[in-house]
């Protein structure tokens, strides 16, 4: 469905039905607050899934291909039904897909929390991340929202550290990602979402002269976490 915003940056999650009873936000609705007091703005992932999340496809076919090889190795016979057998894969992969967007909410929840100044559960998680938040100058701003008007976009940036709040000269973005997989390199819908914050960040604020980016990976098992340093020529938004 995607996630929209309204110009004042609150979340524009619900609108009224034909019948008043309230539903989720579409694309259509979107369309249709153009030129209206209400217009509401696409975030960057909803415009970046749009394009495509190779990310998010390599991970799917990973664990795809790695629940049907268990299947098969716990009961060869269950391949005998090709129908039977495609089902029951296709159920534990969704099941496997909600665990997964649990358990990313949960580690973002506890960063935001720690990065507000409020009590949190996962103390290895906090200390991990510590580590690699060490070397990042400024004041870290948590789930900080910007839309752009003339972009037409929104976007919620998971930290954004600025070395002052009022007139800002340098800013560093950071994403944060759960995977078990850390890659070595960002992937290039990872460097779409960043580029689009960094247009974000230089129009809100005019007084930037430099804006850094990185993402920040950690493993949903162990907790453990990397940084991915993301040169500003490879930004693949302009």
């Amino acid at each position: 469905m995607g996630r929209f915003y309204y110009a004042d940056g609150t979340l524009a999650d619900t609108v009224l039905s034909s019948k008043g009873s309230p539903r989720k936000v579409t694309v259509a609705d979107v369309r249709k607050s153009i030129g209206t007091d209400k217009v509401m703005y696409p975030s960057v992932t909803t415009c970046t899934s749009l394009i495509g999340n190779d990310y998010l496809v390599d991970w799917k076919v990973k664990e795809a291909l790695k629940i049907a090889r268990k299947i098969l190795l716990e009961d060869p016979s269950s391949a005998i039904d090709e129908e039977v057998f495609v089902a029951s894969a296709y159920e534990s992969f969704k099941a496997k897909a909600q665990e997964t967007m649990s358990e990313g909410t949960e580690i973002h929840k506890e960063i935001e929390l720690f990065l507000n100044g409020k009590e949190y559960n996962n103390t290895k998680l906090i200390e991990n991340l510590q580590s690699e938040l060490t070397p990042i100058d400024g004041s870290l701003l948590s789930e900080f929202c910007i839309v752009s008007k003339e972009a037409s976009y929104a976007g919620t940036i998971d930290c954004l550290a600025l070395d002052s709040e009022t007139e800002p000269t340098f800013a560093t973005i950071l994403d944060f990602k759960s995977t078990n997989s850390p890659p070595k390199k960002a992937y290039d819908s990872w460097l779409m979402q960043l580029g689009a914050y960094t247009h974000l960040v230089s129009t809100r604020f005019s007084s930037v002269r430099s804006i850094s980016s990185a993402i920040i990976t950690i493993s949903r098992e162990d907790y453990s976490c990397s940084t991915i340093k993301i040169d500003p020529e490879d930004l693949k938004w302009g």
